[in-house]
């Protein structure tokens, strides 16, 4: 597991849990939104301000903790895999139900950094909310 805890001293101090963005049962099924997490940390920034730490600290990666927030029917399949008793997603999802969870992600994912950038309290499962219901 590739975690790291962070701290810096400015004006206070921030504490932040590293994860790598794509490390875990996702593993290279979302590529347009590993490739939007990897283009700027602000958009990891924003995700960690909408996830409590303590959910992030379950995932091995961003990812597997963006899929199993949004699609909390995922997380059982997640864990499986990180015990060692399950399969990476990609056999469990079809090529159709991929695209679309990858695009409602993107989604929430920029409704989450829209929402960091203006200082807005940022909470994942009312932005999950909002992009279903303006869907």
């Amino acid at each position: 597991m590739s975690m790291q805890l962070s701290m810096s001293l400015s004006y206070g101090y921030e504490c932040r849990l590293k994860l790598s963005v794509n490390d875990g049962a996702c593993q290279t099924i979302f590529p347009a939104l590993e490739k939007l997490l990897n283009s700027s940390t602000d958009f990891q920034k924003a995700v960690a301000a909408a996830i409590p730490r303590k959910r992030m600290e379950l995932y091995r990666s961003v990812i597997d903790c963006i899929c199993s927030e949004t699609f909390t029917h995922v997380q059982p399949l997640c864990f499986a895999y990180y015990k060692g008793t399950g399969r990476l997603l990609k056999y469990d999802l079809t090529e159709k139900q991929r695209a679309a969870m990858e695009a409602f992600m993107l989604r929430v994912v920029a409704a989450a950094y829209l929402a960091w950038m203006t200082e807005q309290e940022v909470v994942w499962k009312r932005l999950v909310n909002q992009v279903t219901n303006n869907h």
